[in-house]
């Protein structure tokens, strides 16, 4: 795909001067002015993230690996910075339902355009720093071998995820029926929190080993001539999962891994292949978040044309306004109100800490700890600072937002400067490209987890999640290739 390095830096070099031409023109440029120069600083700053965030993808001459950090990066640039930045820009022209932006809107739009670019600049060159992964081979060995990995093991663990699996999702299902609304209602998350169902967390926790049953069983239809059972039983499998939690959180995963698995184990994706599958990921989510919003408004028996829009444009609207796109909204408010927001968490560094370790308390069982303090995200503290509410709701703040708040310029140019060097090592020292199975899965759910770290913006969250959702997943690959007998099979 990419070729000819030194003319891509050049290139890159030629675009990174341009849009700091750019910020300065808009910086002493009138309203009007700034209005114009949108288009080109979206256009400025898409070019150069795609030539300098992902050529080191291409990690030989011949392959380009579309789940190196790099793509993931860019990727999730595009989405969450770009296209969330376009519908503020576009859709609702230079107006946002989270936000004043003030009198000069569109300098701090295209501000905040040029900012989420800078991290985009420095995350490069993290990727480009050098590493030095010996000593962290060792260490991987100790945990597992990467060369073993036990197929009978790994079957048995299927089918045991899957009946635990589905008998925590049968209790949850029987307290959702006990209300006596539908159990469709409960897709959504008001309804859940407004019924406050007795379900704890080792009972969501269970609920995720069917979502694994399912990933496994799709690694394992890779090697069968008759796939059409193990595709019913998985679509049964996602179907279970969605109705009982609600999130696309827990189908995505069922369908990144597999193809995460088939791409380094079976067939090479190529870069079309890739894209499909990331258009795919993307309709997803909108389906998901439709069907969470719609399902349980009908069985409510609300006028869907009242609620979400008459017709096709109106339901667009709505869903490119929901809170799923709203992550460019929330990097505008850490750059306008950082201070009010530092304020509501004791401060920059407090804050850092907090929502960086506070989520280690998960690992001490309440019965020790009686009195462990609930944890709160860093998106709830947006909600509350710009609701004004005490709900146990949360935005997704990417670690563009949380970056600025807590260390300001520093946290876009050291802080993403470190984040591309240490998932440029992470890749190195999984080596997934190499093909060994248990290597392939465990980068799988690294890789799911820096999607929810650039998202949700904070380490504490993600090992929340990591422990809530993956942990299973990863003990178990740990089990399968463990290091105590020295057959492979």
């Amino acid at each position: 795909m990419f070729k000819n390095f030194a003319v891509i830096n050049f290139l890159s070099l030629l675009f990174g001067i341009f849009i700091i031409f750019l910020y300065l023109v808009s910086y002493y440029s009138n309203q009007s002015i700034n209005i114009y120069l949108t288009p080109v600083i979206v256009i400025a700053c898409t070019a150069f993230s795609y030539m300098w965030c992902l050529p080191p993808s291409q990690i030989t001459s011949k392959y380009f690996d579309p789940f190196y950090p790099g793509s993931l990066f860019f990727i999730f640039y595009l989405f969450y910075i770009i296209f969330s930045g376009s519908i503020l820009w576009l859709v609702n022209d230079y107006s946002s339902r989270w936000i004043d932006l003030g009198f000069n809107y569109a300098f701090l739009v295209n501000q905040a355009f040029i900012l989420a670019t800078l991290g985009c600049a420095f995350f490069g060159l993290g990727l480009r720093a050098p590493i030095n992964i010996n000593k962290g081979i060792s260490i991987k060995n100790i945990f597992y071998n990467h060369k073993i990995f036990r197929y009978k093991d790994f079957k048995f663990v299927t089918i045991f995820f899957f009946v635990v699996g589905l008998i925590a999702s049968l209790n949850i299902l029987n307290i959702y029926y006990s209300t006596g609304d539908n159990i469709l209602v409960f897709l959504s998350p008001r309804a859940r929190r407004d019924a406050e169902l007795p379900i704890g967390q080792l009972e969501v926790m269970l609920v995720y080993c069917v979502m694994w049953s399912a990933i496994f069983l799709s690694i394992i239809s890779f090697y069968k001539k008759r796939k059409l059972p193990y595709i019913i039983i998985i679509f049964f499998t996602i179907i279970i999962v969605f109705v009982v939690t609600g999130k696309r959180s827990t189908i995505l995963p069922i369908l990144l891994m597999p193809l995460i698995y088939y791409h380094y184990r079976i067939n090479w994706l190529n870069v079309s292949k890739a894209i499909r599958w990331a258009v795919i990921g993307v309709a997803i989510i909108f389906f998901g978040l439709f069907g969470r919003i719609a399902i349980p408004l009908l069985f409510n028996e609300v006028n869907l044309s009242d609620s979400i829009g008459r017709d096709f444009s109106e339901v667009a609207k709505f869903l490119l306004n929901s809170g799923e796109w709203n992550t460019f909204d929330m990097f505008i408010v850490s750059l306008k109100e950082s201070e009010e927001l530092n304020d509501l968490v004791g401060g920059a560094f407090k804050g850092f800490m907090t929502f960086t370790f506070a989520t280690l308390s998960v690992l001490v069982p309440r019965a020790i700890w009686p009195e462990k303090p609930i944890f709160e995200d860093l998106g709830q503290k947006y909600f509350q600072h710009i609701e004004n509410s005490t709900e146990t709701v949360g935005y997704a703040v990417t670690v563009w937002g949380s970056g600025y708040q807590f260390f300001n310029i520093m946290g876009l140019t050291l802080g993403f400067f470190v984040l591309g060097w240490a998932l440029k090592y992470i890749y190195y020292f999984i080596k997934p490209y190499n093909g060994y199975s248990g290597d392939v899965i465990i980068y799988g759910i690294i890789f799911w987890m820096v999607f929810q770290f650039l998202r949700f913006g904070t380490l504490g969250f993600t090992t929340l999640l990591f422990v809530q959702s993956m942990l299973i997943g990863f003990l178990s690959i740990l089990f399968i290739s463990r290091n105590i007998l020295n057959k492979r099979t």
